[in-house]
């Protein structure tokens, strides 16, 4: 009888350590979706503009994970949604065949890759050999702005035992591939008696000299320019429009007219970038006098300022196109 008591403590020991050992893996997996399924949560950089791809409209981008040894548990997948709504996942063959994406276990460490291109189709070949990125010559509104902000998250490992969010989600961070030009154009005094400057006088304004189009692999992170798709004057998005005082104030104030647009990374020679418009009837043009490099993901702050005769550069300042980043937001 004793031998049997031994014996029922010894399996009831076996049993309590048994089951503190789970507990405690469960607790280190306590945010690993119970159904395995891939959810993601997804933040974008803060652009500091008025226009563009944010945290809060982003609605479509491409997803790719790989497995090192399983080819079951790698995707590529589009996703379509909102922040809002949750977040669809669907083949990358076709855009509209629903795909569920599952973790292998809570352990298995995948490589994930991430591409937002105004709903455009990457294949796992475009991942790995490139895709055609390009902005629009008139950016001059705010659709057209949006469809030129290319975001992308360079492929990293996630480990699902700790890199989840407290839900559970996969954390996707994007960041700007283009760069992105503030310019800032103040008028003269002397151009609030002729033409005036209550509203906007400047006409016809374009940023010339660059090339508008890039073949961008993901897998790598490299961008290559497509000089084929040639260089283009690009007409930029007006922001608010600040007249100037009217002609008999004392003292006067200067008209500010602020401006933005995307362009696609690259070295531009010199006397090759130009800043050209109209103002009443007479042309004006700001060439650069040095080269101009633009890189990704990095904005730059241009500030003319016109008499009645000549545009003079005040400052040409370059900056990280990134602000106070988001907190993601979670979807489904």
């Amino acid at each position: 009888m004793k031998a049997k008591n031994i014996v029922f403590l010894a399996a009831l020991a076996a049993t309590v350590l048994g089951g503190c050992s789970k507990s405690d893996e469960l607790t280190a997996n306590s945010n690993f979706p119970a159904d395995g399924v891939i959810r993601v949560a997804t933040s974008v950089g803060d652009m500091q503009t008025r226009a563009g791809i944010t945290t809060e409209n982003i609605s479509t981008f491409q997803l790719k994970i790989e497995h090192p040894t399983h080819s079951d548990y790698s995707y590529c997948a589009y996703m379509e949604g909102s922040n809002t709504d949750g977040w669809g996942s669907y083949s990358a063959v076709d855009g509209t065949t629903a795909l569920q994406m599952l973790w292998r276990n809570n352990t298995d460490k995948v490589k994930v890759t991430a591409v937002s291109d105004e709903g455009m189709l990457y294949t796992n070949d475009d991942f790995t050999n490139g895709h055609i990125v390009s902005i629009a010559d008139y950016q001059t509104e705010k659709s057209w702005f949006m469809r030129s902000d290319v975001l992308f998250m360079a492929t990293k490992e996630v480990d699902p035992a700790k890199d989840l969010t407290a839900d559970g989600k996969l954390p996707i961070t994007f960041k700007h591939l283009f760069s992105k030009l503030n310019l800032t154009i103040t008028l003269g005094t002397e151009l609030n008696i002729t033409p005036g400057t209550a509203t906007n006088p400047i006409s016809e304004l374009k940023v010339n000299g660059t090339y508008t189009g890039a073949l961008f692999a993901p897998l790598t992170d490299v961008l290559t320019l497509d000089k084929f798709i040639g260089i283009a004057s690009i007409l930029p998005l007006a922001g608010a429009y600040t007249p100037g005082s009217t002609a008999d104030a004392a003292p006067q104030t200067k008209a500010v007219a602020p401006y933005e647009c995307i362009l696609v990374p690259q070295t531009v020679a010199t006397g090759v970038f130009t800043i050209s418009f109209t103002i009443g009837d007479k042309p004006y043009e700001w060439v650069s006098t040095n080269e101009v490099t633009l890189v990704s993901g990095n904005q730059y702050a241009l500030n003319l300022t016109v008499g009645k005769d000549a545009v003079q550069v005040g400052q040409f300042t370059a900056s990280e196109w990134t602000g106070n980043t988001n907190s993601p937001i979670e979807t489904e």
